[in-house]
């Protein structure tokens, strides 16, 4: 088991998360599609971990991140409806990505 560090941006705080190998699976699938997309590069720090917002990682405009956020978050509550459908879960399970609140 590996164990996956990272700081919260607003807080400062530091995290650190242990990961089994499945979870590392998948993180190295969105490494490497990071890589076919960009080329072989150095992996920013700053950067998003997967590709849920199509927004620079230093945008400012705060209503660009609220849009960016409210968009990728209305697509992926319609997955995982379909998902949980699939699966005949009747719960929902909101997905919810945090960001600055309202533009």
């Amino acid at each position: 088991m590996e164990t996956f560090c990272f700081q919260i941006k607003k807080t400062k705080d530091d995290i650190s998360i242990k990961l089994r190998d499945t979870s590392l699976e998948i993180l190295q699938f969105y490494k490497k599609l990071a890589q076919k997309k960009h080329g072989d590069f150095k992996i920013d720090p700053e950067s998003f971990i997967f590709p849920l917002l199509h927004i620079s990682v230093t945008e400012t405009d705060r209503v660009k991140i609220y849009n960016a956020i409210s968009s990728a978050g209305g697509y992926i509550n319609k997955d995982l409806r379909k998902l949980g459908k699939l699966a005949g879960i009747d719960k929902k399970y909101p997905f919810i990505l945090s960001g600055i609140a309202g533009p």
